[in-house]
């Protein structure tokens, strides 16, 4: 397992925000790269198929018997129920055990999805973060749960392969056409690399550094069952596939799995998303001595079995169990927003839905069976045929598209989905009378009904911008769409008069129609997206822009909300004008603070928009100060996210200085009073008359401090923020102003805070306290349940031999980072208040990027006032 970071990131990047060359060109180039492999695994795949027929495979597939099939999906339980113990095995290591039938369910949505659409680390994590998060997991101990999750079945796979070359490396070698020379030392290269880790993880080092990366070893007993689980996984896996092939298949099974680990780990490289393509033609290449017609054949029933059917039993599973929320059959036991099962919705039903887009266009390229033919002639009128086609091919595409929108929970989307889904069940009974397709989509369109609840986010659907991700995927399945019509119909010598040709046996012509019209209507719809004008960048707001902000800020935020005020950040609003979130841009990072200022049902909306408006300037999307509350959300923004520290907050509805708890704060009141200090609350409209003395006390305390005005995160000396609330006054007992601290109200979460909190040179020592104290009264008498004692930075970071190195490296500062900033004094000054602490982080992108945005963010706060 390895935990990784890299320290030693160059800046270099432009100043006005601006993306580099490179990170400009890098999405558009990995698509088409992955594009261009795509392709050629097909072309290398129509290559092996020269002589082989669609019916051919057809009759592979039914030749498959039921026997067979039944066995192979027992071995598929069994082999997703291994696989269970992945996520068992890494809830172990971090010393955090949950009941296993929670673990499971989480574990089989997870690799459901991610075997489907690939990029595990990614789709995989997204559903393991939202489930285990719910779960009482931390962001940091997902993440290392996601890792070792990824590095179980890398040592699995390491481990099979090396067995299976030195049990049969003659074999492999005849089979692969690779030296068999060249197979033994992969081989022996693959044992000592497992040696190795056995090795290093039996003498507990901590951890193996190199070029800034630091790599976690887990004890022994953890590491050898992650061999023997990946192992034993990996084996019935490749079992299910084996029960599938024709008796002629050539080859025993040992050899054969060595086949099958060749093609799986094709399928990774090539970043296929399911190694659609990429694992057939590894595997048709491989065992030349099969019919190719039952190879494919098996394949296809593989596919089915292993891939689809997980995935269709968990849409399954999330959709009975939205019904049940919606009829109230679950509401005794939790509520929506308590039921961590309904973050899964979105993910499950939108790729539940690309898939039903993908069957429609790949059953429009090929021809329909004859018999269906034969029932349609004889009442179908030729034209209804023609357009049913085509129109099947256009919903298909439409599903392709709309199913991003699910995604992100577009009540826009689901509706028209609803519609798309409709529209395909009807045109694929009058395109070939394909019932069988049909009822697919039907059992679609009913589980998204079910899930109706979760899609309740109103949004433009152009709006939305693809990822790299999901990009990669439709232009995948469209390209395997166009391959399969031409495997469809290479007996089919191209003619011009084709394009003109109708009839009920013209396939080949109704395939070409389509297939065009597909293309013309997603080229254009790319370009529409990729041309549309850029939305302009927000400039810092004027005065009526602020003053909304300001009441919204008091409704909605809690009490860092109000640091709007300010107005040294850029705003960016929802379109209702309800919500909005504020920004401002360092280097190439535009950093958010704080989650978006708005109701939960605005907040999934303004965080896309901030994507799309960071994404359109090539901007790095970053989010500081962020609670835990919508961390899921980030997550399905790509976003990585690192623990920043931990914010205190003193509840004040049973407050008191009653008590031994409380002696030490008692006393520190009567000595203020002792001491003359008197305290009172200025309101904002009287705060013009105190800002001279202010002002005096401000200078005083950053000439004492040898420091200067901050930003962003903090405020800064400014009349016109000061007289935005009332203020906190401390006076001697000559009247003279010895500390003040602004007040930040929000009356929406009945919180208070302070934000700038400044005292005189000559104070007595125990006036912030005095303040302090004072300030939980005032708050406590006014209805205030809250008084926000702001963040402890690096406080609260993992300890254990499992932590990220940033929270290695954080928790080193805060123990001895006293040359820098008192962290740990910080911590102990707050906790005598016995505050609530709870968790603030950083989401951005992962990797380099993260280290420029920490950086960013710091320059930022330190550039003060702007």
């Amino acid at each position: 397992m390895a935990d990784v970071t890299h320290p030693g990131t160059s800046l270099d990047v432009p100043p006005d925000g601006s993306a580099s060359w490179w990170q400009r060109r890098a999405r558009p180039l990995a698509i088409v790269a992955i594009a261009v492999l795509f392709t050629i695994a097909l072309l290398a795949l129509h290559r092996a198929l020269a002589g082989v027929t669609l019916d051919g495979v057809r009759a592979g597939f039914d030749a498959v018997p039921l026997s067979a099939v039944a066995l192979a999906a027992v071995l598929t339980a069994l082999s997703y129920f291994v696989l269970t113990f992945y996520d068992v095995l890494g809830l172990r290591h971090l010393g955090r055990p949950l009941p296993y039938a929670e673990v499971a369910l989480t574990s089989f949505v997870a690799f459901a999805i991610s075997n489907n659409i690939g990029l595990a680390l990614v789709s995989g994590g997204s559903i393991r973060y939202r489930l285990y998060s719910a779960m009482g997991l931390s962001a940091a101990e997902i993440a290392v749960l996601v890792t070792m999750v990824t590095f179980t079945f890398t040592l699995g796979v390491l481990t099979l392969a090396a067995l299976v070359v030195a049990l049969d490396a003659s074999a492999l070698s005849a089979l692969t056409d690779w030296p068999q020379s060249l197979l033994l030392g992969a081989g022996i290269a693959m044992l000592v690399l497992l040696l190795a880790y056995v090795i290093w993880s039996a003498v507990a080092v901590p951890s193996l550094r190199w070029r800034g990366w630091a790599f976690t070893f887990p004890p022994l007993g953890i590491t050898v069952a992650q061999l023997v689980l990946a192992t034993l996984d990996l084996l019935i896996s490749a079992a299910v596939l084996y029960v599938l092939m024709p008796e002629s298949l050539g080859i025993d099974y040992p050899t054969f799995v060595g086949i099958y680990l060749l093609a799986i780990a094709a399928s990774l490289v090539s970043h296929v998303p399911g190694g659609v393509g990429v694992f057939e033609a590894v595997m048709v290449h491989a065992l030349p001595a099969a019919p190719v017609e039952g190879l494919l054949g098996a394949l296809l029933v593989y596919r089915c079995i292993y891939y689809l059917g997980p995935l269709l039993v968990a849409a399954g599973f999330i959709a009975v169990r939205e019904a049940w929320l919606h009829a109230g059959v679950v509401g005794r036991l939790a509520t929506r927003a308590e039921d961590r099962f309904e973050r899964l919705a979105p993910v499950v039903f939108g790729v539940v839905v690309l898939l039903s887009g993908a069957v429609l266009l790949v059953s429009g390229a090929t021809p329909p069976l004859d018999r269906h033919l034969w029932l349609l002639r004889e009442w179908l009128p030729l034209p209804v045929l023609e357009v049913s086609h085509l129109l099947a091919s256009v919903v298909g595409l439409g599903l392709l598209v709309i199913s991003r929108g699910l995604f992100r929970r577009l009540d826009a989307a689901w509706q028209l989905t609803m519609l798309l889904l409709l529209a395909g069940m009807m045109l694929s009974l009058l395109k070939g009378f394909d019932y069988d397709e049909a009822v697919f989509l039907g059992l679609v369109m009913l589980a998204l009904y079910a899930g109706r609840g979760a899609f309740y986010r109103r949004a433009a659907l152009l709006s939305e911008r693809f990822t790299t991700g999901w990009l990669v995927t439709v232009l995948v399945i469209v390209i395997c769409t166009v391959w399969m019509g031409l495997f469809a119909y290479k007996h089919v010598e191209y003619a011009n008069e084709l394009w003109w040709e109708f009839s009920f046996e013209a396939g080949a012509p109704r395939y070409l129609r389509a297939t065009l019209l597909v293309i013309v209507l997603g080229t254009g719809l790319a370009l529409t997206w990729l041309l549309r004008p850029v939305r302009p960048q927000p400039e810092t707001p004027d005065t009526s822009v602020l003053a909304r902000a300001c009441e919204l800020a008091c409704l909605h935020g809690d009490s860092n909300a109000g640091l709007v005020a300010v107005g040294d950040k850029r705003l960016l609003f929802n379109e209702q004008s309800t919500g909005f979130l504020m920004y401002q841009t360092r280097g190439q990072s535009w950093i958010a603070l704080g989650d978006p200022v708005a109701t939960d049902s605005d907040v999934d909306g303004l965080v896309w928009r901030f994507r799309e408006l960071c994404d359109a300037h090539g901007g790095r999307t970053v989010f500081y100060q962020i609670g835990t509350k919508h961390l899921p959300l980030y997550l399905d923004l790509g976003l990585s996210m690192i623990k920043l520290g931990e914010e205190a907050r003193v509840p004040l509805g049973d407050f008191s200085l009653e008590g031994s708890a409380r002696a030490e704060l008692r006393q520190t009141r009567r000595r203020g009073q002792r001491d003359g200090l008197d305290f009172c609350v200025v309101d904002a409209d009287r705060v013009v008359a105190v800002l001279a003395e202010m002002r005096a006390v401000s200078d005083a305390w950053l000439a004492l401090k040898h420091v200067r005005e901050k930003g962003f995160s903090l405020g800064y000396f400014d009349e016109r923020y000061l007289r935005s609330g009332p203020v906190a006054l401390v006076r001697n007992r000559s009247g003279s102003l010895v500390a003040f601290a602004n007040l930040l109200l929000a009356d929406g979460a009945s919180e208070i805070s302070v934000d700038m909190m400044r005292h005189a040179a000559g104070a007595p020592a125990a006036t912030m306290d005095f303040l302090f104290i004072e300030l939980f009264l005032w708050g406590q008498a006014r209805g205030y349940q809250t008084f926000n004692l702001g963040m402890a930075p690096l406080s609260g970071l993992e300890q254990h031999r499992l932590a990220p190195i940033w929270h290695r490296v954080g928790n080193l500062l805060y123990r001895h980072g006293e040359l820098f900033y008192n962290f740990e004094g910080l911590r102990r000054y707050k906790q005598k208040f016995r505050p609530v602490w709870e968790p603030r982080y950083l989401a951005a992108p992962g990797g380099a990027d993260m280290a420029r945005a920490l950086v960013d963010v710091s320059l930022l706060i330190n550039e003060g006032p702007r």
